[in-house]
Order: C-alpha cells, then sequence, then structure tokens
C-alpha cells in the first residue's frame, strides 16, 4: 500500500508541477496532495504537521498570488478602481479560456474598466499593459511556491536519512 501511495504522490506532484505552468490545471493544489500522499505514506514520521501546514500556507499563498497579481499589477500604474474591479474579472472570466483567457481576459478587462472610468485610451493601454506585467509575476511567484515546495520535500526526506 505504501508503494501505491508514493507512485500516486509522485504522478500528483509532476501533474501538479506541470500546472504550475499550464492554466487549466490547478497545479499547487495537486502538488499538496502528493505532499500529503507522501506524509501519510510514511505515518507522518518524516513530514508532520508543521510541515504539511507550512506547505499547505505556501499552496494558498501561491493560489492568491496568481489570481491577485494582475489586480496588484494595474493598481501600481495608478489604475482606477474600475480598472482594478475589471482586472479581477477579466481572470475570473478568463481561466474558462485557457491560456489565451488567462492573459487576455484581466488584460481587456482592466483597460475597459480604466476606459470607462477616464475616457482615455493611451492611460486604457498602459493599465493593460501593468496588468499582463503583474500575471506574469504571479506565474513566476506561483511557480517559486512550486519549486520551494519541492525542495521542502526533499530537504525532509535527506534530512530523515541521517
Amino acid at each position: 500500500m505504501t508503494a501505491v501511495l508514493v507512485i500516486l504522490a509522485i504522478v500528483l506532484l509532476l501533474i501538479g508541477l506541470l500546472g504550475t505552468f499550464m492554466p487549466a490545471l490547478p497545479g499547487l493544489p495537486l502538488m499538496f496532495g502528493g505532499v500529503w500522499l507522501l506524509a501519510l505514506s510514511s505515518n507522518y514520521q518524516i513530514m508532520g504537521a508543521g510541515t504539511l501546514i507550512s506547505l499547505g500556507i505556501l499552496t494558498i499563498l501561491g493560489c492568491a498570488l496568481d489570481y491577485i497579481a494582475g489586480m496588484l499589477g494595474a493598481k501600481h500604474s495608478g489604475a482606477s478602481r474600475k480598472a482594478i474591479w475589471g482586472s479581477f474579472i477579466g481572470a475570473i472570466i478568463g481561466m474558462f479560456f485557457a491560456l489565451p483567457g488567462m492573459i487576455l481576459g484581466p488584460l481587456l478587462g482592466a483597460a475597459a474598466g480604466e476606459f470607462i472610468a477616464r475616457r482615455n485610451l493611451v492611460a486604457a493601454g498602459k493599465v493593460g499593459l501593468a496588468t499582463v506585467i503583474g500575471l506574469i509575476f504571479g506565474v513566476v511567484a506561483k511557480i517559486g511556491c512550486a519549486f520551494a515546495m519541492l525542495i521542502t520535500i526533499a530537504v525532509m526526506y535527506l534530512y530523515s536519512l541521517y
């Protein structure tokens, strides 16, 4: 049974790692599921509650950053409230349209919100571009969280050998 849990955990970790790059898969939650199965396979001797709680917080933080990053990019560019809400709504709608929707949804939402608020096409374009830059930072943060999870697993298992 332990071997089955470990194999399933590794599959979840690999699919989750792939999901950090592909927007259709919930990467970090899948990785956390793999971590939990690895902990379960060793009866929580190698990775205990503290490690699981820390990695759970890291998962939540990474997922939140992924959704909020576009809004923060828009806000940093001096966007109006309508643009920030447009970015958020665009991100929610865009996630149903794979990679193009994940990029274009927040961009178009922020630009539309800014255009509605200020009636200035240049400002709307600036806010849209800042939103995309924020999204890129969000993806980089999510990938960083994924690798932090993998490094934590490796360190915990290497530490258990000694």
